[in-house]
């Protein structure tokens, strides 16, 4: 697979260097990415349209080589900046479907997706602690007026 994408290597996937035996298993040899994995990434409230540009943008890439990504989660794709670059590419399949009826369109809207539902969790933890402090300093004032009247 990484031979049909090689056009795509450095930009949406690792480079890919070959293959190796490591520790008895064969392995593939693949540059490294510096980034952050998208699993790892609060996304701001304001960034959702970067977001799905950048998505697009790699799913897209892999559409116009005839590729489904096959294993589409935040783990396996990795923000380096300025575009998403995809990693674990094992499940992927050839598959020669245009990009508005592809799985690949499909996968990048549930990237976004995830995005949009991890910040809603973090936003309601945030809320949630916020809500619970404030209890908190109510009840230790109360506390104290309590005890000041005694």
């Amino acid at each position: 697979m990484y031979r049909r994408l090689q056009p795509l290597q450095g930009r949406f996937i690792p480079y890919f260097y070959g293959e190796a035996i490591y520790d008895g298993s064969p392995a593939l040899v693949l540059s490294e990415i510096i980034g952050r994995r998208l699993y790892d990434i609060t996304m701001k409230h304001g960034e959702d349209g970067e977001f799905k540009r950048k998505l697009e943008e790699v799913y897209k890439a892999l559409t116009w080589y005839g590729v489904i990504h096959g294993d589409t989660k935040l783990d396996n794709a990795i923000d380096v900046g300025d575009r998403v670059m995809l990693i674990d590419l094992e499940q992927a399949e050839i598959d020669e479907t245009a990009w508005d009826q592809s799985t690949n369109k499909g996968n990048a809207g549930g990237l976004l997706h995830d995005l949009q539902r991890n910040r809603q969790c973090e936003d309601e933890a945030r809320e949630w602690e916020e809500k619970r402090l404030k209890e908190r300093a109510e009840a230790k004032a109360e506390r104290r007026r309590y005890s000041g009247k005694s």
